[in-house]
């Protein structure tokens, strides 16, 4: 309800792709409950969901761009 792209999505833990989520986080459960999903193809980085999480499972963090010099 905060993202305004409606990137976050709660999905039945059944529909996860378990075998991504393995690899990532060897400690996921494939229990019966529900999962954060983010299609981060559609987030804008605004940071809404991160001041907004009450248990602060969402974190964002700032990369600079590095140029790099080609000579030829």
């Amino acid at each position: 309800d905060v993202c305004p792209y409606q990137c976050i999505a709660m999905v039945s833990a059944p529909r996860v792709d378990w075998s991504e989520a393995a690899e990532t986080f060897p400690e996921a459960s494939q229990g019966d409950g529900y999962a954060m999903v983010l299609e981060e193809s559609r987030c804008i980085r605004c940071g809404l969901c991160v001041r907004r999480c009450p248990t602060d499972a969402i974190t964002m963090q700032c990369f600079e761009s590095q140029g790099e010099w080609v000579y030829g």
